[in-house]
């Protein structure tokens, strides 16, 4: 039980870095400040809808693991690859956001199926305590970009990816009954 709260707490922690840095970030983009501000709120819209669509159809590691990967992957292509296009990175980064958004849906229902009935709402909160670590951490990250442009986008992307990986190391809660007591959580966690 306290490995599976340990790596919820990571991959929490992983998609809030990702989630408020990108936020965050969206007035050091290209362009109007406004607009992709604009942008960077509309994504949310279909990322919800298609991380619900996962969630619903998809087993709970894909679901985490691609949102996130599709995430890191996008956000690392802002700076790693050079383009001199102001409007590519700017879709990249949205892009981007759209992964973090979904990964962030994702990561609600994946932690709260993976712990019993009787401690679900202590672990969540747990897991939501250590995505605060994220959410102090992630102006800092920003911050870094001042020494060095690609250093935000390679520690995001980065741990983005580690979190998709991370996430296979949970069990697998898809089209399984949730437990109920701690006695029904053993098998799982072996």
């Amino acid at each position: 039980m306290f490995s599976i709260t340990v790596l919820c707490s990571m991959l929490w922690i992983v998609v809030t870095i990702g989630y408020y840095a990108l936020v965050l970030n969206t007035s050091n983009l290209h362009g109007d400040p406004f607009f992709n501000c604009f942008l960077s709120g509309l994504v949310e819209v279909p990322a919800y809808i298609i991380a619900l669509l996962l969630l619903q159809y998809c087993s709970r590691h894909l679901c985490q693991s691609s949102t996130l990967f599709l995430g890191g992957v996008m956000i690392l292509c802002v700076r790693i690859i050079p383009i001199d296009s102001e409007i590519v990175p700017v879709l990249l980064e949205i892009l981007g956001k759209f992964g973090m958004t979904s990964a962030f849906c994702v990561v609600y229902t994946f932690s709260s199926e993976l712990f019993p009935t009787v401690i679900r709402n202590t672990a969540m909160g747990c897991c939501s305590m250590a995505a605060r670590i994220g959410s102090i951490v992630s102006p800092f990250i920003i911050y870094l970009g001042q020494y060095n442009k690609a250093l935000p986008y390679i520690l995001m992307g980065g741990f983005a990816l580690c979190g998709a990986l991370l996430c296979f190391l949970l069990p697998e809660t898809f089209g399984k009954p949730l437990p109920e007591t701690m006695a029904q959580m053993q098998p799982i966690c072996g």
